[in-house]
């Protein structure tokens, strides 16, 4: 921004907080309080992507500590802001405000405003020690009056706090999803909490094992996406199988790391950009078709289940799924009345699951009819069916991976826009 530019930005900062303050103000006088949640960004400038999504995951914790009974956006030359009304003691309420700042790793970055009708509550009047700068320890107060801290470096180190916080919180959101899938029982035969389905070789600890090997690559799959180097993602997925292998012993995740890794990194890049599942879809079947070209292309060397699929029957089992955008799980999510038995009955009767095909195209067509039969029946119908694929010896792998693909869109839901154009920064 140049300086002769200065004095209208200032002037329009001032006319946006007062607006803020007045809704505010209303807000309270109809309630107990009001909060507002807004990001704490020094300088001129108030939009940026990490404003944005700490407003977002703020939000979203505000939400759940208090059930305010309304939340309304208010977006001005401020930032992005979002007000709550307060239906309990705002003194309690503001008590758990300063605890939630003080405790998240985002905390200092944020700021948690509560007002009454008789104006804003302050820490001090709570009894509350002053909170601290992020860059030097001191009083935040006192570093923002005198201007200790040049706010380029500020803002550069909270871009960078929440791209390390966000990425690590989709790697842990995708580690969750994995063992809850894990934890689905009955479950076509698969490694569950309750026995081992049909496999002699495997436990539910070689699972636990492969998914706590697997989530530095899930982090480092979400830092690519946000820096924009997705011609990276293959040769982590590589060391995250190598690393699979060696801690699991097994071929426990291998399907679920090609799509955990596209499906991380671009939800990252969506949500720093403020898109949403559809921005995403479309990047991740941009890069598997891409992806899958290679690897078609040497079908005649391959020598996974996947590419002789391919070759014998034209299949594309999970690379198909990632080349069409994951359509099917988006072809009906989300259906949160579901079970996770009847979402992973569903999938499996509508995907190309090539784990199936060592028993025969005939078997295949068998157990994905069975499952289509059984999806909406009673838990009893499930575990005849997981009985007989038992029996069988043969388990939808396949099917298991986009189970926990689903869980996890529906765990970073809250990330997600549900509407708007991403940003090209």
């Amino acid at each position: 921004m140049n300086r002769s530019s200065e004095p209208t930005a200032v002037t329009e900062l001032l006319r946006a907080r007062c607006e803020r303050s007045q809704r505010l103000a209303e807000i309270a006088g109809a309630h107990a309080g009001a909060i507002s949640v807004t990001a704490n960004r020094p300088g001129l400038e108030k939009q940026s992507p990490e404003t944005s999504l700490l407003v977002r995951l703020f939000t979203s914790q505000v939400r759940q500590l208090l059930h305010p009974p309304f939340c309304e956006s208010f977006n001005s030359a401020d930032g992005e802001a979002s007000l709550f009304g307060v239906q309990t003691d705002p003194f309690a309420a503001k008590r758990l405000l300063t605890t939630l700042e003080a405790q998240h790793p985002l905390g200092a970055y944020i700021d948690l405003d509560l007002v009454t009708e008789n104006g804003r509550l302050s820490r001090k009047a709570l009894n509350l020690k002053p909170r601290r700068c992020p860059l030097c320890g001191d009083a935040a107060k006192v570093c923002a009056r005198s201007r200790r801290h040049d706010p380029h470096t500020f803002n550069n180190q909270m871009r960078q706090a929440v791209c390390e916080h966000l990425a690590r919180a989709l790697a842990e959101e995708a580690c969750l999803a994995l063992r809850q899938e894990t934890f689905t029982y009955p479950s076509l035969a698969l490694v569950s909490s309750r026995d081992c389905g049909r496999h002699a070789d495997m436990n539910i600890s070689h699972f636990l094992a492969s998914i706590a090997a697997l989530r530095p690559f899930f982090v480092e799959y979400a830092r690519a996406g946000l820096d924009g180097r997705l011609e990276s993602l293959r040769p982590i997925g590589r060391r995250a199988e190598e690393t699979m292998y060696a801690k699991a012993g097994v071929n426990t995740h291998k399907g679920a790391n090609f799509l955990f890794g596209l499906a991380i990194a671009h939800s990252a890049r969506a949500i720093w950009r403020g898109g949403g599942y559809a921005s995403m879809r479309r990047a991740v079947a941009e890069q598997a078709r891409t992806l899958s070209a290679r690897d078609f292309a040497k079908a005649a060397e391959g020598d996974t289940n996947g590419l002789k699929a391919y070759k014998a029957r034209g299949m594309r089992g999970v690379r198909g799924e990632a080349e069409r955008g994951v359509d099917s799980i988006f072809a009906w999510f989300p259906r949160e009345e579901e079970s996770r038995l009847q979402k992973l009955f569903r999938i499996l009767a509508r995907t190309e699951d090539t784990t199936l095909l060592r028993h025969g195209e005939a078997a295949r067509k068998d157990i994905q009819e069975l499952a289509g039969a059984v999806e909406d029946g009673p838990e009893p119908l499930m575990l005849a069916a997981h009985e007989r694929l038992k029996r069988q010896g043969v388990s939808p792998g396949g099917a298991a991976d986009l189970l926990a693909l689903e869980i996890f869109f529906g765990r970073i839901g809250g990330l997600m826009q549900r509407e708007g154009r991403a940003r090209e920064d």
